[in-house]
């Protein structure tokens, strides 16, 4: 009887050594795709970091083109504005002189 609980408890504990076996693979397997989506992850952090810094530069590049054509565009505006009183200047001296003329 005595014998019997022992085999059955040999047979018992072979039992559990062969589940822990089992879970222990598990584990390491368990480990080897943990270990892999933290690479993923990492690549596609790096990734995403990448892409953001670019996207920066673009915006960067962006404004410096807008300020470049909005003073493009002040110059253009300051000298049509000089060419306008130029003209008004030369009418309003065309318009004294003709009025002079007439006077004499």
């Amino acid at each position: 009887n005595l014998q019997e609980e022992l085999e059955n408890d040999r047979e018992a504990m072979e039992k559990l050594r062969k589940e822990l076996d089992n879970l222990q693979e598990e584990l390491e397997e368990d480990r080897g795709e943990l270990e892999n989506q933290r690479k993923e992850l990492e690549t596609r952090m790096t990734d995403a970091k990448a892409a953001l810094a670019a996207a920066e530069e673009r915006e960067a590049q962006a404004a410096l083109v807008e300020a470049r054509l909005k003073e493009t565009l002040e110059g253009e505006l300051s000298e049509r504005e000089r060419e306008a009183y130029n003209q008004r200047t030369i009418e309003e001296r065309k318009q004294a002189l003709d009025k002079r003329e007439e006077e004499i």
